[in-house]
């Protein structure tokens, strides 16, 4: 009867041994004490020992979880939000369009020469180093990200009685000023922008902020080290058939209104 209570009894306590390891040993219930213990008293100290281990366990998938998390959602080279992570940001703070929100994309000039001169190591570090450079120029409540390559996207709210022209252009300056010291290299290296500012109380996906953005960025790579904007101006769109704003991007009818002038550069 002893040896039939004593068996599971054993069992639980391997398990929960092979489980925490040698260490645990000192705190277990070791063979002498089975004619010295209460079963029941075993059995209490084996459960507090297994809750601990569950409790430990839990502590440690939920830290795993975390990370795998934080890593679907960043960049590992920059440390920025990557392409999900904006995306997550713009559903959870700038869908809603209550306020004008900016979207701006920053591409690095002659990047693959860059790459090709000096090596991709080399690469990294100006990727890095402007991502550090940006993020001292970005405005409250926007998120910055890089989404692939030499490419980085801004999306945020925007300040009132500010001018995004005026920010970006002091990141362009601060970039060819200094990324090319920070990486040691005697050529400046610059960066282009596009970037889109939309009206207030208007709702726009995502995409159609980075396709208004990557035309504006279009215009700005043609000169290279610069930055250009476009804001939409409603009134000079027709609207009366009903089309929406993401019904003229997908036709092309947006991008044909830019040609003629119908929204405004700044």
């Amino acid at each position: 009867m002893e040896r039939a209570l004593v068996r599971p009894i054993k069992q639980i306590q391997n398990n929960i041994l092979a489980a925490v390891g040698p260490k645990a040993i000192s705190v277990m219930v070791k063979r002498k004490d089975w004619s010295e213990r209460n079963e029941l008293q075993t059995l209490q100290i084996l459960s507090e020992e297994a809750a601990k281990l569950i409790e430990s366990s839990q502590r440690s998938l939920r830290l795993e979880r975390d990370n795998f998390q934080h890593e679907s959602l960043h960049d590992p080279l920059t440390g920025l939000q990557n392409r999900r992570g904006l995306e997550k940001a713009f559903q959870a703070r700038f869908a809603l369009g209550i306020e004008p929100v900016c979207c701006a994309i920053f591409d690095l000039d002659h990047f693959k020469k860059v790459n090709d001169t000096y090596g991709h190591d080399f690469g990294d570090r100006v990727l890095k180093e402007f991502a550090l450079i940006a993020s001292e120029h970005m405005w409250e409540g926007c998120t910055l990200s890089r989404t692939g390559g030499e490419e980085f996207v801004v999306i945020g709210p925007f300040p009132k009685n500010q001018s995004p022209g005026d920010i970006f252009e002091s990141l362009l300056t601060a970039v060819e000023q200094r990324l090319h010291q920070r990486v040691d290299i005697p050529q400046a290296i610059t960066v282009s922008c596009g970037y889109f500012l939309s009206l207030p109380e208007t709702e726009y996906l995502m995409g159609s902020f980075m396709r208004l953005a990557d035309l504006a960025l279009y215009d700005a790579k043609v000169s290279r080290n610069s930055v250009v904007g476009l804001r939409q101006v409603l009134d000079d769109l027709e609207l009366s058939d009903g089309s929406s704003l993401q019904d003229l991007i997908e036709s092309g009818a947006l991008t044909r209104s830019i040609s003629n002038s119908q929204l405004s550069c700044f």
